[in-house]
């Protein structure tokens, strides 16, 4: 969604944050493989089973 980089954020189903920090990453084949190691994770860590990714564009 972003040209350069992007940033994440997690929450659950009912909106309650997972993490402590967000996680910014680029548009390259390494930020998303940053993201998805990131989105492991959160998922070990609080016993998740899948992922849903939403995108919201920002800016103009």
């Amino acid at each position: 969604m972003a040209k350069e980089t992007h940033v994440a954020r997690a929450t659950n189903f009912q909106g309650i944050v997972l993490t402590n920090r967000h996680l910014s990453f680029n548009n390259t084949i390494e930020g998303f493989e940053k993201l998805q190691q990131w989105m492991e994770a959160i998922q070990q860590k609080h016993r998740l089973n899948s992922v849903i990714i939403g995108m919201e564009p920002t800016g103009h």
